[in-house]
């Protein structure tokens, strides 16, 4: 004859590996499954190399949330392409001290210049990852494409504005020289003539 399972017993048990598993979660995961997220859509200027899912964001340098998604949009009819990286900030890391929390916040903070940079986290492994801080005085940079997410504005990174500097000096100096070329040859131009009408004298 079968044995009867206590279903008192079973009952236990299942509720105890539940109970497990989810201080297994806490523990593990930081309570990060449980907390709400704020997501959000950014556009860089430039390469995105050393980015991918799972890089941190920071805030200063605190990590604040990561990059969830990053994919490549071709636009057919424009021949457009841009590139949105997808994050995910985790609003328990901000502290609201001084009056309250409000879906406004967001928008007075790019006003007063808060904007989003890709930052090299390792030379040696490329790794990058997305800082927010204030600039202010800097133009908001946003795409003009239509996103189910807010999309928040960017500033090119060090490394890009340190190329551009890097080009527009190499074509100054190109432009220099080029005038200092021109300044000689008219030179030597002016000294043959004047040798010629010294020799007709």
């Amino acid at each position: 004859m079968a044995k009867t399972t206590n279903p008192k017993l079973v009952g236990g048990f299942v509720l105890g590996a539940v109970s497990l598993i989810v201080a297994g979660v806490i523990a593990f995961g930081g309570g990060q499954y449980f907390e709400t997220k704020d997501k959000a859509v950014l556009f860089f200027q430039g390469s995105l190399a050393g980015l991918d899912v799972g890089s941190p964001v920071t805030f200063r340098g605190v990590r604040v949330g990561s990059v969830t998604g990053i994919a490549i949009q071709y636009n057919v009819t424009k021949e457009v392409l841009h590139i949105p990286v997808y994050i995910e900030l985790l609003p328990g890391r901000f502290q609201f001290v001084g009056g309250r929390q409000d879906v406004n916040n967001i928008k007075e903070l790019v006003k007063r210049g808060l904007r989003a940079q890709l930052e090299v986290q390792s030379l040696v492994t490329g790794q990058t990852s997305v800082n927010f801080d204030f600039h202010p005085n800097t133009p908001a940079q946003i795409v003009n494409v239509q996103t189910d997410l807010p999309q928040l504005p960017t500033l090119p990174s060090d490394i890009d504005v340190l190329k551009a500097n890097l080009t527009s000096l190499a074509c100054l100096i190109h432009e220099n020289s080029s005038i200092l070329a021109s300044g000689r040859s008219s030179g030597d131009r002016t000294r043959q003539s004047v040798a010629l009408l010294i020799a007709r004298k």
